[in-house]
C-alpha cells in the first residue's frame, strides 16, 4: 500500500516537473522566435532603398558623453536630413544614464549639433555638455564634464596607490571639472569591424596639492592632462549582424604621475530591436604601477541602451 502511494506521489511530482519544463521550453522558443522575427524585420527594413548595406559599425557616443565602440545600425540612415531632437538612455547593473541632442542631419547616423548628458551611480554622478559631429566612419566630440562623488575624497600624493589608499578620507570631498575632446573611427573588415578611439582630458577645479581618482577613466591621476587610446575588433555573430563579440586593448596615461595603464578584455553588443541594444565590456588591468584591483578595471559596463529621435522612419516601441 505504502509503495503504491509513494509511486503515485512520484508520478504527480514528475508530471508537474515535466509541465514546468514544457512551459520553460515554450517560453524559450517564444523568445528565440521573437528575436528571430526582430532580426528578420530588421533585415527587411534594411532593404529600403535609402539604407546602406548592413555591417558598418563605427563607434557611437554613449549617453555618459564618451565615444564608445557600439554599433551604428543602417536603420538610422532612413529619412531625409532634418532638424531633430534625439535621446539616448542607459540602464545598467549599478548605474543609469540619459542624454539628449539637438542637431541637423540624420540622428544617430550622420549629424552635427549640441548634446547634454548625465550619469548617476551609487558612488556619485556626472553632467556633460558639448558639441559633436558624427558620421558612419568618423565621430568627434568636445565638451566639459562636471563630476561629483558621494564618498570619494581627494588623495594625498603618493608614488603608487592600492585600493585601500583610494578609500582614504583625509582629503576634501571630490568634485572637479574636465575639458574633453575625443575622436573615434571604425571600418568594416571581413566578418566584423575594427575600431579606434583617442581622447584628451584636462582635469581642473581641484584643490592644490591633492590627487584624484578620475571617475570616467578609473585611474588615480594628478590634475591636468590625461589621455586615452583604445583599439579593438568586433566580430559578427549572426548572419543579420545584429550581435557582435570582440576584444579591445586600452591605454590610459597621466604625464603628471608618469603613469601608463594598459587594460584589455572582451566586449559584446547585440540589438534586440532597432532602438534597443544590450552591451557589455570587461577590461582588466594588465599593466600599471598602481594596484587598484577591480577598482581600476572597467567591469561595470553591462546594460541596455535605448535610442530615440524625432522623425524616425519606424517609430514603434521598443
Amino acid at each position: 500500500m505504502k509503495s503504491a502511494m509513494t509511486g503515485h506521489l512520484v508520478q504527480r511530482i514528475w508530471r508537474r516537473l515535466a509541465g514546468a519544463a514544457a512551459l520553460a521550453g515554450a517560453a524559450a522558443l517564444a523568445g528565440a522566435a521573437a528575436l528571430t522575427c526582430g532580426a528578420r524585420t530588421a533585415e527587411a527594413q534594411s532593404s529600403v532603398v535609402d539604407l546602406p548595406v548592413s555591417g558598418v559599425a563605427p563607434p557611437d557616443l554613449a549617453a555618459s558623453g564618451s565615444l564608445e565602440p557600439t554599433d551604428r545600425r543602417a536603420f538610422w540612415r532612413a529619412g531625409k536630413p532634418r532638424w531633430f531632437l534625439a535621446a539616448t538612455g542607459d540602464a545598467g547593473a549599478i548605474y543609469a544614464r540619459g542624454g539628449a541632442a539637438v542637431g541637423y542631419g540624420r540622428p544617430h547616423w550622420l549629424w552635427g549639433g549640441v548634446e547634454m548628458s548625465s550619469a548617476v551611480a551609487p558612488g556619485g554622478g556626472a553632467v556633460y555638455t558639448g558639441v559633436r559631429f558624427a558620421s558612419p566612419w568618423v565621430d568627434v566630440r568636445a565638451g566639459s564634464r562636471y563630476v561629483f562623488t558621494v564618498a570619494q575624497h581627494f588623495l594625498e600624493p603618493r608614488d603608487t596607490y592600492t585600493k585601500d589608499d583610494t578609500e582614504d578620507r583625509t582629503g576634501p570631498g571630490q568634485r572637479y571639472y574636465t575639458l574633453e575632446a575625443e575622436a573615434a573611427g571604425g571600418f568594416p573588415v571581413p566578418r566584423g569591424t575594427i575600431f579606434a578611439i583617442a581622447g584628451l582630458y584636462h582635469v581642473m577645479g581641484t584643490p592644490d596639492g591633492w590627487n584624484l581618482f578620475e571617475q570616467a577613466l578609473q585611474v588615480v591621476a594628478t590634475p591636468g592632462l590625461l589621455w586615452r587610446t583604445r583599439l579593438g575588433y568586433l566580430a559578427n555573430v549572426d548572419k543579420w549582424d545584429m550581435f557582435r563579440v570582440g576584444l579591445a586593448v586600452e591605454a590610459i596615461g597621466n604625464p603628471g604621475r608618469d603613469l601608463v595603464v594598459i587594460r584589455t578584455g572582451p566586449m559584446i553588443t547585440g540589438f534586440i530591436t532597432h532602438h534597443l541594444q544590450a552591451y557589455g565590456t570587461a577590461l582588466l588591468v594588465v599593466h600599471s604601477k598602481d594596484d587598484l584591483g577591480l577598482a581600476g578595471a572597467q567591469t561595470g559596463e553591462l546594460g541596455f541602451r535605448y535610442r530615440w529621435a524625432t522623425g524616425d522612419r519606424w517609430p514603434e516601441f521598443p
